[in-house]
């Protein structure tokens, strides 16, 4: 918005100006017709009007180039550090310039050099009555009264050029929203069309992998290939038994030795019986080694097709088709993990025993009972729900693992085979007493970690707890070896890091309880760095994250 220099609203030196052109008489230069803000104005300029000094263009410079002009006009020299300063400073404090002028032409220096200021010493006379404390007062209100007309005018035309530039804004406000909906409109348009044209591309695709001849065989394989893992497992278990009848046999063996008689007579018939299932288990044991050699072939060729046939439909008609063969594929490891815990999780009697520790903690906030069930996300093998079985609690498993879901349900488990997190997300709200996870959460993306602990928040009645035990990677043995003989885990989880989750996802009660320390020590004369390393190589295995509802 431009403003037209005539109208402009007057500063308070222009005032006084004005002030004294109506009092005094005089006919200094309009105050409106100076440009303000020409400081570059030299001296030699100042000059060129003739030996007089021109007030009116001195008013309209900025205060660092008044003082230099006055300095250089009156003075003829540029003025020193002291007098800038002493100046700028009367200036900032509300000094007006006349009186500057008037301490410079009127000083010792300027009397010598004696510049003509006409009307100087009149106006400096009246800047003097402005100061008087009655008079100056009655003159300020005179000069305001004599200003106030055109303040008005000013005030009307800023008044109706701040209305048009209202109004402008407002139009160009309307246009501009009017132009984002038509192309928010023709966005959303192209996106439905594309939408549309996906679904139909996509009935298009499923409906030409109906017709194919070679996806449903190749699943069926993969299911039967399930089947003959399970009996393998189950000829692995007949094993265990056959070490244990030798184990009696040896024992009847040094018992006819010792007693002799008749009592050898009971144990030759004994340990002919006992003959005769060794040589069943031993059938048994060959039968099932050459079976699982067979079935591992089986198992690798079948890998290897599905390979294939996912290469060959990774950029063909039928993407469904592709992900089915993908998770059939995946689950042909699901023996491979069962073996591989069974190698070095530990024993089932080792890991019932690690986990009593809960018993206590789940009886403690009512989990277990009919109202306030227990989950058990990731159960593998079943040990903690066959514990929680024989303390008389109910819990059930979930588990993505078919196989072991299958070995636990024909040990009289409750398992089912599902994502733990869609599971818990069906389940009714705030009907659990507890959810547990034992080395679970360091298989899973940190978001699908976050999604548990949100899945579980949902489940868990008021007062419920949550319990993931997970490999503590402040041992170091741990966090640098053992954790990754898992080649399904992706990395070890700090305790910390996974408490600050938990909070801050809704959690109370957050505690990291560090479990299953090492009985190895460090032999060393100096105690201190002893414990240190202890501490470092020694300390507790694992920890879990317990943690409660509000």
């Amino acid at each position: 918005m431009k403003i037209d220099k005539q109208t402009r609203p007057l500063s308070l030196d222009e005032l006084r100006l004005t002030f004294e052109r109506a009092v005094l008489g005089n006919n200094p230069a309009d105050a409106h017709s100076v440009p303000a803000g020409n400081a570059e104005r030299t001296e030699t300029q100042i000059s060129d009007n003739g030996s007089a000094l021109d007030i009116s263009f001195l008013m309209s410079l900025d205060d660092q180039a008044f003082v230099e002009a006055a300095y250089g006009a009156l003075l003829k020299r540029r003025p020193d550090d002291a007098g800038r300063r002493s100046h700028l400073t009367a200036l900032a404090a509300g000094q007006s310039r006349i009186t500057v002028l008037g301490a410079l032409r009127y000083s010792p220096e300027g009397c010598k050099v004696a510049v003509p200021v006409p009307g100087l010493r009149s106006r400096l006379f009246v800047h003097r009555l402005y100061n008087l404390r009655f008079v100056g007062r009655a003159l300020r209100t005179l000069t305001g009264i004599i200003a106030l007309p055109g303040l008005m005018r000013d005030t009307g035309k800023l008044h109706i050029e701040l209305n048009h530039l209202r109004a402008r804004v407002q139009d160009l406000g309307q246009r501009h929203e009017h132009e984002v909906r038509g192309l928010v409109e023709q966005a959303l348009g192209r996106a439905q069309e594309a939408v549309h044209d996906l679904d139909r591309r996509v009935d298009q695709l499923a409906s030409q992998a109906q017709a194919e001849p070679w996806a449903d065989p190749l699943v069926a394989l993969a299911e039967r290939a399930d089947e003959q893992a399970l009996r393998i497992a189950k000829l692995e278990a007949a094993e265990a038994d056959f070490y244990v009848l030798k184990e009696l046999g040896d024992a009847f063996t040094a018992l006819r030795e010792e007693l002799g008689g008749p009592a050898s007579t009971l144990t030759a018939r004994f340990l002919a019986l006992l003959q005769d299932h060794r040589n069943v288990a031993i059938r048994a044991l060959a039968t099932a080694e050459g079976s699982q050699a067979l079935l591992r072939d089986q198992e690798r060729r079948l890998s290897l097709i599905l390979g294939d046939v996912r290469r060959l439909t990774a950029h063909g008609p039928d993407a469904s088709t592709a992900a089915r063969l993908e998770h059939a594929q995946a689950q042909l490891l699901d023996p491979l993990y069962v073996a591989f815990e069974d190698r070095f999780r530990g024993s089932r009697a080792d890991i019932k025993q690690r986990q009593r520790v809960y018993l206590d903690l789940l009886t403690s906030v009512g989990a277990g009972s009919p109202e306030r069930p227990i989950v058990d996300v990731g159960s593998g093998r079943g040990e903690l729900l066959e514990l929680l079985g024989e303390a008389g609690l109910q819990a059930r498993g979930v588990d993505l693992n078919q196989a072991m879901v299958s070995l636990c349900t024909e040990a009289g488990l409750d398992v089912v085979h599902d994502d733990a997190v869609a599971y818990l997300s069906r389940l009714e709200p705030a009907t659990l007493g507890a959810v547990t996870g034992f080395h679970i959460i360091e298989h899973l993306p940190f978001p699908a970690m976050v999604a548990l602990i949100d899945a579980s928040l949902h489940a868990l009645a008021p007062g419920g707890v949550v319990i993931f035990e997970t490999p503590n990677p402040a041992n170091l043995l741990v966090a640098s070896r053992w954790f990754y003989l898992d080649p399904t885990h992706r990395n070890p989880l700090p305790g910390e890091m996974v408490a600050m989750i938990a909070e801050a996802r809704g959690f109370i009660g957050i505690e990291i309880r560090e479990l299953h320390p090492m009985q190895r020590r460090f032999e060393a004369h100096d105690h201190v760095l002893a414990g240190q390393l202890d501490a470092i190589f020694h300390g507790p295995q694992d920890y879990a994250l317990i943690a409660r509802k509000a």
